[in-house]
């Protein structure tokens, strides 16, 4: 009985532990540290319940047998789930959900090619289950007796848990839906069950898509517009402005983008930014004109207000876009994601092109085309014909990182980023060429952006999500436009003024919910934008323009109050962002000024 007692007291333990690091780190609600306890306990205890069954039968090989194989699965499979939700969240600030599992299990061989760490892993996986039924058969052997009082134990647990399930399943229905998580919202096993991890809150005070939409429809009468132009935005996922040779890189990761340059045929944005550092929040963002604190799952979008004027909206994407709810707010006509593609990879861009290849224009009949391009993410199918330069080696590969040089690896890290951008320069070069031989290009105002950067350890951190330095928010814009637009801002711009730029180039009135500025006018001689992660205790960004200078004034914490770190950098000076100026008599003083309104 008293090993049944420890075990059961050890998991617990160990769940908590788990859970607290899991909870401080991801930034989660305390909360979920009482219900993630409950859950184990409610899980163990439940596994006893064939005993009573097997006990009363005076089965005990064949309760010792259950016991010994059900206890360790249970512990694998928690295991897997704390592992999986470790790694989802570093890569989608988000728990690893069942829906998500199953796409990305059925294209696991390609994703063995594109993470060479994931076969570590996978053999890491195995030996736990190895080492955890070796572990509890040792502990069988030499402490539990089935028989005897351990028996009796694991019958009066097993009442117990039931009467546990019951309580706990009570608790679950009245506060957990698919796609909303309410309490339950970080706690890594309910989390397995939602339709996908919900990013924003569902707001009933915003006017209705339809009115909002309506209302735009009857500006662009009252301007009196008869052209058309088709709208096409081309998001690159985790693309940094500094590794394109437009914006100063060394190397030309991007031929197509930089011949387009040259001969005067694209638009360049000297400083953009994106809203956020992950891809949910920069997509949305770009699409509503709206800063992270006001985008809600019902935000109306460009694509909601161009469908009211008559435009035929395509998202075709790469990757699962289930992921924050962005495949029910994107509401197009024709929608396909990297999981709806039979033969493709999840995340190949080479299927945008065959899906785009079957869409038939009609000249007569406007579109919204929004793509996402997968290849410079580091989850991106990278193709071998991409690797000029060499060598190259994955930065989401933690053994690499133990044995392997450090400066040779980050070099090797790099070159790796600088072919998946090469590979997603080729793809947007298809997509012109595309767009071209269908008729369609020469009246099309093209869009090419990032929805946030890449980290690779300037400040110590690898990858997105967490942080806000240059490196993760700083990203291009470019803008084909044929039909001769004057953007008489191409200085400064973020997100949230993409989309009344879009809407004020076919003669549309932006939504008042908007919050961004046209490029059409030119740049405000002082502005302030607000930038965060996802994390509602994580980093905030105030992006201040006062003249020439752009700062940048960072805090984390839940509020300006609750701040734990404050810094702010001049990033026309210290584009690096070394010298913190929060301490400086000017430091204060602007960062007194940009939290104002905090």
């Amino acid at each position: 009985m008293r090993f049944l007692k420890i075990l059961l007291a050890a998991h617990i333990v160990a769940g908590i532990v788990f859970i607290v690091a899991f909870q401080l780190y991801f930034q989660y609600s305390a909360t979920i540290v009482a219900l993630h306890a409950l859950l184990i306990f409610v899980g163990i205890a439940f596994l006893l319940l064939p005993c009573l069954f097997l006990h009363q039968r005076s089965n005990h090989k064949a309760m010792h047998i259950y016991l010994l194989t059900a206890l360790p699965t249970f512990d694998f499979i928690l295991f897997l789930i704390y592992s999986s939700s470790v790694i989802s969240n570093l890569t989608w600030s988000g728990n690893i959900t069942l829906q998500l599992a199953r796409a990305y299990i059925v294209d696991l061989g390609v994703m063995r090619e594109t993470l060479p760490a994931l076969d570590v892993y996978l053999v890491a996986l195995a030996l736990t289950y190895l080492a955890l039924f070796a572990a509890y058969r040792f502990l069988f052997l030499r402490y539990y007796d089935v028989g005897g009082a351990g028996g009796q134990y694991a019958i009066k647990l097993s009442v117990y848990s039931t009467l546990a399930l019951l309580a706990t399943g009570f608790l679950l229905q009245i506060s957990f839906d698919e796609e909303d998580p309410g309490i339950w919202s970080g706690e890594p096993i309910s989390n397995l069950f939602l339709a996908y991890i919900p990013m924003f809150e569902f707001d009933p005070s915003l006017p209705d898509i339809e009115f909002v939409a309506s209302e735009a429809q009857q500006s662009l009468q009252r301007t009196g517009s008869l052209q058309k132009p088709n709208i096409v935005i081309i998001m690159v996922d985790a693309l940094r402005a500094d590794h394109l040779k437009a914006y100063g890189y060394h190397r030309d990761t991007s031929p197509f983008l930089s011949n387009l340059s040259a001969a005067g045929e694209l638009i360049s944005v000297q400083s953009m930014h994106s809203t956020c550092s992950e891809s949910a929040c920069g997509i949305l963002s770009l699409l509503s004109g709206k800063e992270y604190a006001d985008i809600r799952s019902n935000s109306t979008h460009i694509g909601n207000i161009l469908g009211a004027n008559g435009y035929t909206s395509s998202f075709i994407v790469t990757g699962n876009h289930a992921w924050g709810g962005l495949r029910s707010m994107y509401d197009a006509d024709f929608f396909s994601d990297g999981e709806s593609r039979e033969r493709y990879s999840i995340n190949d861009d080479a299927g945008i092109i065959d899906e785009l290849g079957k869409l038939n224009f009609v000249a007569s009949q406007p579109n919204f085309l929004y793509f996402h391009l997968y290849s410079a993410h580091e989850l991106g199918l990278r193709h071998r014909q991409f690797s000029e330069f060499e060598p190259h080696q994955s930065s989401f590969n933690p053994i690499a990182r133990l044995f392997a040089d450090e400066e040779d690896l980050h070099q090797q890290e790099i070159n790796n980023y600088d072919n998946g951008i090469l590979q997603a320069d080729f793809f947007i070069a298809q997509i012109f060429a595309q767009l071209e031989q269908q008729g369609i290009l020469q009246n099309s105002i093209v869009y090419i952006s990032s929805d946030h950067g890449e980290g690779f350890g300037e400040h110590g951190h690898y990858g997105h999500t967490r942080f806000l330095y240059e490196e993760h928010t700083r990203i291009p814009l470019f803008i084909y436009d044929p039909l001769g637009s004057q953007y008489l801002n191409t200085t400064y711009a973020t997100h949230i003024d993409i989309a009344p730029t879009i809407l004020e180039s076919v003669g549309i009135e932006t939504t008042e919910e908007m919050k961004g500025l046209s490029l059409l006018h030119p740049a405000p001689q002082n502005r302030i934008t607000r930038h965060q992660t996802t994390i509602a205790s994580g980093w905030k960004l105030n992006l201040i323009k006062r003249g020439d200078n752009i700062y940048k004034h960072m805090w984390e914490g839940r509020s300006y109050a609750e701040r734990k770190q404050e810094m702010l950098f001049e990033i026309g000076s210290d584009p690096q962002e070394r010298e913190n100026l929060i301490e400086t008599a000017q430091g204060k003083a602007i960062a007194n000024l940009a939290t104002q309104e905090l």
